[in-house]
């Protein structure tokens, strides 16, 4: 019994139609895959010339009419639970490093939580108004910087773009599983800033 291929159709010939398969077992070495008949006690190992993809679950093959095929109705489902859960951890992963603080110039760590934002946004109405005003900025390590309006705008600014290159990267790898042509490359993207 040999394995043909049509397409992404695994056929196998010499099985009859009527035959029924509970196709719940693994993948075995070299290219064979192992399913269950109806009526058999022992499995039935099927030669393969081409062995059903390892990394997608055994749950999304079913055989129809003898043919083993991928359940693409499960398989999307499976697809969009490992999307919404890979797009959860994205965001967690986004708002983990936001949360840690923006690194400035001196080595100091700047607070960055949803919080602080009106703070900075205060500073920065302050600043723009008083280019050559001193300032004072409070650090995540409880120190004070000092330094003009100016320079606080700059500060400011580098700190949007900061967060700004972090938002728009978790977005990115979120449409880049959207587009991702099979499972496999959706499981390839990764956020990790």
């Amino acid at each position: 019994m040999k394995a043909l291929i049509d397409g992404s159709t695994v056929i196998f010939a010499g099985l009859s139609d009527e035959a029924s398969f509970d196709v719940t077992s693994g993948l075995l070495a070299d290219g064979q895959f192992q399913t269950f008949v109806t009526g058999v006690t022992a499995p039935l190992i099927i030669p393969c010339d081409v062995a059903p993809d390892p990394t997608i679950p055994m749950e999304c093959y079913k055989v129809v009419n003898g043919k083993v095929m991928l359940d693409t109705t499960t398989l999307m489902a499976l697809v969009q639970t490992l999307a919404s859960n890979r797009s959860i951890m994205f965001n967690m992963r986004r708002d983990a490093k936001i949360s840690e603080g923006y690194q400035h110039a001196s080595g100091q760590t700047l607070q960055t939580g949803p919080d602080d934002q009106i703070n900075w946004l205060g500073l920065m109405l302050q600043a723009s108004s008083n280019p050559t005003g001193s300032f004072t900025v409070r650090t995540l390590e409880n120190e004070n910087l000092t330094m003009t309006g100016a320079e606080v705008i700059a500060m400011l600014s580098a700190m949007a773009a900061w967060k700004a290159g972090i938002v728009f990267g978790c977005a990115a790898a979120k449409d880049a599983m959207k587009a991702a042509a099979t499972p496999q490359d959706a499981l390839a993207v990764d956020f990790n800033p």
